[in-house]
């Protein structure tokens, strides 16, 4: 993700021409237009589900990716969206506050909702117009600016309930004891069950927000995932995006560890 922010200053210079002359740069601003204007209905012609619209999308995804990242990083978010007349109630949970998890998660839920409402709402419905100046990628960038508050917002009540949840979050010891029974017998701290309890502490442990280490530790309790999600009051899609994400880290940390 740092790669795609340092790739936004390359982004945004490269339809620059500093030594040209005015007309050249006008004439070259009506041929971005016209080959715009062209990519456009040729996904229309696909009806926005053809190799041409999957490539089109990953270019834009990318784009705004990188340009969100680092207006979150920034703060600069908060301005493009109070200039947009879609002013954002920060609250505790603002810019300064965002770990790079919290970014990537908002960033990455508004982009995916952008993506859907541009398609279908701006694109397909022919709301774009080239001879407006706006390009499609300045465009999409609005649409994503329209997105933000309602995602933030979501977002920062979701913290607010995991603020009062919190209060009487366990320690990763107690949440693994409940896993096991409590027994004076001896056990061989070497056996399958002894290692795969301190390897299941570990990764609480290492699971730096608390809300999805507390949710971790409830599906380790034999919670659902509806059940953790309506306990953290958290969105149950949020909810499976996080897991699915600490699974991931899990196996690759597991297989640098067997490669050692």
């Amino acid at each position: 993700m740092r790669a795609l922010e340092a790739e936004l200053a390359a982004v945004e210079l490269e339809n620059q021409d500093f030594f040209g002359s005015e007309a050249a740069v006008s004439a070259e601003r009506v041929r971005h237009r016209a080959e715009q204007q062209r990519l456009v209905l040729e996904m229309r012609a696909e009806g926005f589900k053809g190799p041409i619209t999957t490539t089109w999308k990953a270019e834009t995804v990318a784009y705004a990716l990188a340009v969100l990242m680092n207006w979150t990083r920034t703060g600069q978010i908060v301005k493009e969206c109070m200039a947009r007349g879609r002013p954002i109630s920060l609250a505790e949970y603002g810019p300064g506050r965002w770990t790079s998890e919290d970014r990537l998660e908002l960033v990455g839920e508004t982009v995916t909702r952008a993506l859907r409402y541009f398609t279908t709402k701006v694109l397909a419905a022919g709301r774009w117009d080239p001879n407006k100046g706006a390009s499609l990628n300045t465009f999409f960038i609005g649409a994503c600016l329209f997105q933000f508050p309602n995602v933030y917002n979501r977002w920062a009540r979701e913290q607010n309930g995991w603020d009062r949840y919190g209060c009487s979050e366990r320690s990763p010891e107690v949440a693994e004891a409940a896993l096991t029974t409590t027994t004076t017998r001896w056990e061989d701290p070497t056996s399958e069950p002894a290692l795969t309890r301190a390897r299941r502490r570990q990764i609480l442990e290492e699971i730096a927000n608390p809300q999805t280490r507390t949710a971790a530790q409830m599906i380790l309790d034999d919670r659902t995932i509806k059940e953790t999600a309506a306990a953290l009051e958290l969105n149950e899609k949020t909810l499976r995006t996080r897991l699915s994400r600490l699974r991931t880290t899990v196996s690759r940390d597991a297989v640098q560890e067997g490669d050692e």
